[in-house]
């Protein structure tokens, strides 16, 4: 048997396919958690989900499937600048939540808006 296919909107899939290239292609961010650290953010399995791939240590793996909730901005913290808040965003999981920034705030929306397409399909 074969799984019935979900009927995606076109401005869905325009989403969708923007944040599949994103992840494709690797896109550097910063992980607020528990200090600000340089990450890549990669594609997994086939986009199933995505990886925050820090410079040193293991990478923190997060499936769509699994993905509560994504708010942007992500909720202010102390110490962060309205820059770095105007560009950022917290994704919600199973196990945990992760804060986020990019280099600009139409990055990381666009980071988010496919997060949460992703989460719904």
């Amino acid at each position: 048997l074969e799984a019935p296919r979900l009927e995606v909107a076109p401005a869905d899939r325009r989403t969708l396919a923007q944040l599949n290239r994103l992840l494709r292609q690797g896109t550097g961010a910063e992980l607020h958690h528990p200090r600000r650290k340089a990450v890549v953010l990669r594609d997994l399995d086939e986009f199933a989900g995505f990886q925050i791939v820090p410079i040193v240590g293991a990478p923190l793996r997060v499936f769509f499937d699994d993905v509560l909730g994504v708010e942007a901005p992500m909720p202010s913290s102390h110490g962060v600048g309205s820059a770095t808040l105007a560009a950022s965003f917290s994704v919600r999981h199973k196990t945990g939540t992760y804060d986020l920034s990019c280099d600009c705030p139409a990055l990381a929306f666009s980071i988010a808006d496919g997060l949460l397409v992703a989460r719904r399909v």
